[in-house]
């Protein structure tokens, strides 16, 4: 009976996996969450077949060929993971590399060398335990680090319950698979296993079919509004008075605060915090809290880099006065917003103000 409930809800949530996979690629192809949650599900399904004892029994050694995708789905999970908390994310070659590692720790399996003394199942399953073991922890820390930047409450929620969810399912599947050999899982262990994946991949299909992809990936960009067309919208008389006391906030330099955070925000305006993430994102066009303080901070930074006066500033020193704990945020928050580095957008705007303008297109081009 328990065999039968096991491959019911196994197989079950294979399809439900597969399923998932497939409309994450033909209903939001563009994104790229959207492609790596693909890939995860599918390498899910994978990790589902191939801890079925049946299956191997039926199969043989054309099982084995589904190892390297069976441990490259934590690379996957975790790579999925660090995108759905970091709404401009681009691929660097630690993205591809870790996953890389994962998948090539399954080779020698497929090849037949389980019992070589290195690629076998000694130091190779020593490495991927370690692996895991960092990746979750690494899983917990950029859950705890984004719980508070995303303004729009449906979806941040739904991050943090998905990605505690995976966090708990991987500790648990760590801890058995470390201690417990395999042919030592008993059928209520498995059972659990298989209905616990089931549920997981049954809530993504459905936010999924109910089209509330908002709630899992990012919604298409908006432009956040100018500061004289906020609350111009019909909105509560309680709404505007909580804008203007925002917008005073941050004239009154706020956002320079080294790590502001929602909460702290929130508090300093007396509002409370889920009516504040609504307000910036609805009535301004905010996504996230981090785009709400880069837009104020680097429109203060254009303003002294482009001064003839402040031009002895250095690049660093504005940086930590608007509240960057160091010169690689502000950095890649400046270009992303100007096209050009703070030096660079100095150089053209000093240039420019001299009246040197063949020099400032020189030096652009």
């Amino acid at each position: 009976m328990l065999e039968f409930l096991d491959n019911i809800f196994r197989y079950g949530g294979v399809s439900l996996f597969i399923w998932v996979g497939g409309m994450l690629l033909y209903y939001a192809c563009g994104r790229l969450q959207a492609r790596i949650g693909a890939y995860t599900a599918f390498t899910t399904a994978a990790y589902l077949i191939s801890s079925d004892h049946t299956f191997w029994q039926t199969f043989g050694d054309y099982a084995k060929f589904l190892v390297p995708f069976c441990v490259l789905n934590i690379g996957l999970i975790w790579l999925f993971c660090v995108s759905l908390f970091d709404d401009d994310l681009k691929l660097k070659p630690i993205h591809y590399l870790i996953p890389t590692a994962f998948f090539l720790a399954g080779i020698p399996f497929v090849l037949g060398l389980s019992e070589h003394p290195i690629l076998g199942g000694g130091l190779i399953d020593e490495l991927v335990t370690i692996g895991r073991a960092l990746i979750i922890i690494h899983m917990i820390f950029i859950a705890w680090k984004g719980r508070d930047i995303d303004l729009i409450e449906k979806r941040r929620e739904f991050r943090l319950r998905f990605v505690g969810i995976v966090i708990v399912i991987s500790c648990i599947i760590l801890v058995v698979e470390t201690f417990f050999p395999t042919n030592q899982i008993g059928a209520n262990l498995k059972l659990l296993q298989s209905f616990v994946f089931m549920l997981v991949a049954v809530g993504v299909l459905s936010r999924i079919s109910l089209i509330e992809t908002d709630a899992l990936f990012m919604p298409e960009p908006t432009t956040p509004k100018l500061s004289s067309e906020v609350g111009t919208e019909l909105c509560r008389p309680e709404d505007e008075h909580n804008l203007m006391i925002l917008a005073q906030l941050m004239s009154e330099g706020m956002y320079r605060e080294p790590g502001l955070t929602t909460a702290m925000l929130a508090e300093k305006s007396r509002m409370p915090e889920h009516r504040m993430r609504h307000l910036i994102n609805t009535h301004m066009g905010y996504r996230n809290f981090a785009d709400y303080l880069n837009h104020h901070r680097i429109e203060e930074a254009k303003r002294i880099l482009a001064s003839i006066n402040d031009r002895h500033i250095p690049i660093l020193s504005i940086a930590m006065d608007l509240g960057y704990l160091s010169l690689g945020p502000f950095n890649k928050a400046f270009k992303e917003r100007t096209g050009l580095t703070p030096t660079a957008y100095r150089k053209e705007k000093l240039l420019l103000d001299s009246g040197n303008v063949e020099n400032a297109e020189t030096y652009i081009k």
